[in-house]
């Protein structure tokens, strides 16, 4: 948290291209949330929000789910995360 604002930029940015990519990084949301978001650097925030757009929101559905639901069984319902609610 005591880190310089160049650091926690350059990582995010790191971030956000990663996941841009086709990178899966489910495990650093609640980092971004904890150590990002309260801060006072305006281009922080600014990376912040192009974040929020970019991480997936919603859990995607199992491979067996889709079978079924391409088979004419239940239509898939997509899960909103759970660090989302």
């Amino acid at each position: 948290s005591s880190l310089p604002f160049q650091i926690k930029r350059h990582a995010l940015k790191a971030a956000i291209m990663a996941m841009l990519g086709g990178e899966a990084l489910p495990r650093i949301l609640m980092q971004v949330i904890r150590f990002c978001i309260n801060s006072d650097d305006k281009p922080l925030k600014k990376l912040c929000m192009l974040y929020w757009e970019v991480v997936p929101k919603y859990q995607e559905p199992t491979s067996d789910e889709v079978l079924r639901a391409a088979s004419g069984g239940q239509t898939v319902q997509r899960k909103l995360l759970p660090e989302m609610i």
